[in-house]
């Protein structure tokens, strides 16, 4: 991580504070788990030029994230920014040789929509399922409710305007199998979406917060993907707020293809992106 750009963060923040009316920040919740996470992705071996390219040019973009998978399944630690807004940075992974769907966002908020400044909140874990570390009692759930209310106070501390304006969901593999979790996704995924709303109510614009989701692969590694992703088209039909990530089915993938190759992630967020900006 790039020590000049982190330390840019308080001179932003003093900026913002200064004026007498500080623009909206919008804030984005990325949540799910190994392909939202970032969990086989390693970004030492994309080119120097396109790492140099995708770490520059979104400097209105940060970000606080939590990547648990580690901690929770292997007995290490999280990969997480400890509460703290850093730069969006390769290394926001499982691990610090990982990253995820992040960068991607970055750079394209940054090239599409630089005048506006955004605050990620990345809060994911690999292997979970809605059924239930997404559960309203889940482990992940709440851990992702902690980390949305410790930003929050955050920007209430240093008297900013904030808005929590959406939810990017990559998830489904862990419900793809058995059928009955299959068969329930829709009913939990709304009811992911309700609860957010729900929390978060004084905080999420009065329609609610936008869904941006994406598809699961349809190699057929996953037994009913048909069933996960045909819900997650009708939840976006539903709502001229939400958004489906088309692409998020077929791009690349390493062996044995459960997880996007790092050029991948890349594009993958800045689909994420993409969708969110033609939300009006």
């Amino acid at each position: 991580m790039k020590i000049i750009r982190l330390l840019s963060l308080p001179i932003v923040l003093m900026t913002l504070n200064g004026c007498n009316k500080s623009p909206t920040i919008k804030i984005i919740l990325l949540a799910g788990q190994s392909n939202m996470e970032g969990h086989d992705s390693p970004w030492g071996n994309l080119t120097d030029e396109t790492i140099n390219e995708y770490r520059l040019g979104h400097d209105n973009v940060k970000i606080n994230y939590n990547c648990t998978y580690e901690k929770n399944y292997e007995g290490g630690v999280a990969n997480t920014s400890n509460g703290e807004f850093v730069d969006v940075d390769f290394g926001q992974g499982r691990n610090k040789k990982l990253f995820g769907p992040e960068i991607g966002v970055a750079a394209y908020l940054g090239k599409h929509d630089s005048n506006q400044q955004y605050y990620l909140i990345k809060s994911c874990e690999g292997s979970s399922s809605l059924a239930v570390q997404w559960a309203e009692d889940g482990s992940c759930y709440q851990t992702f409710v902690e980390d949305v209310n410790a930003s929050i106070n955050f920007f209430k501390e240093k008297n900013l305007n904030f808005q929590i304006t959406a939810f990017m969901w990559m998830q489904g593999e862990h419900d793809a199998d058995p059928e009955d979790r299959a068969n329930h996704y829709k009913e939990r995924m709304l009811g992911l979406i309700d609860r957010i709303n729900s929390t978060f109510k004084d905080y999420v614009p009065s329609y609610g917060i936008s869904l941006i989701d994406a598809g699961i692969t349809t190699d057929g590694m996953w037994k009913y993907y048909e069933k996960i992703n045909q819900a997650k088209k009708e939840i976006v039909a539903s709502n001229d707020k939400y958004r489906y990530v088309a692409d998020s089915e077929t791009l690349p993938k390493i062996d044995p293809g459960y997880h996007y190759s790092p050029e991948s992630y890349l594009k993958l967020g800045e689909r994420f992106a993409e969708e969110y900006l033609s939300i009006k």
